[in-house]
């Protein structure tokens, strides 16, 4: 189950595990948006296998549920932070969000975690 705390009136949750991959990718496929998102912001901070978890963020910033999106672009934000690096790929997929009005403060954020912590 997992952790939640309020700071400063925002309400924060630790996501907790899924492993094996296979079960998040199970989830990525068939689970409803907010299985979606949790799965996909866990894989992120798990700091494991960031590749694999950038193409699951690739492929969900065109998920037709804007909730999606928006963790496909906080999870780019969290491997940028956790990593230090990020590919092309997925900085592109992120910032094409800045154009849909539900996801740019979102792809914004994201955009500049990668530029404060990814090395140049």
């Amino acid at each position: 189950m997992p952790n939640k705390e309020r700071v400063d009136g925002v309400q924060y949750e630790s996501p907790g595990v899924i492993t094996p991959a296979s079960a998040a990718e199970d989830i990525f496929r068939h689970g409803r948006p907010e299985e979606v998102s949790r799965a996909l912001i866990t894989a992120a901070l798990s700091g494991e296998n960031r590749l694999w978890t950038e193409q699951w963020i690739i492929q969900l910033s065109r998920h037709n549920e804007s909730s999606v999106r928006c963790s496909s672009a906080v999870s780019l934000g969290h491997l940028a932070r956790l990593h230090g690096e990020v590919s092309q790929e997925a900085m592109k997929a992120v910032a094409a969000l800045r154009g849909d009005g539900a996801t740019v403060d979102a792809a914004g954020s994201s955009l500049e975690d990668i530029e404060i912590f990814c090395r140049k």
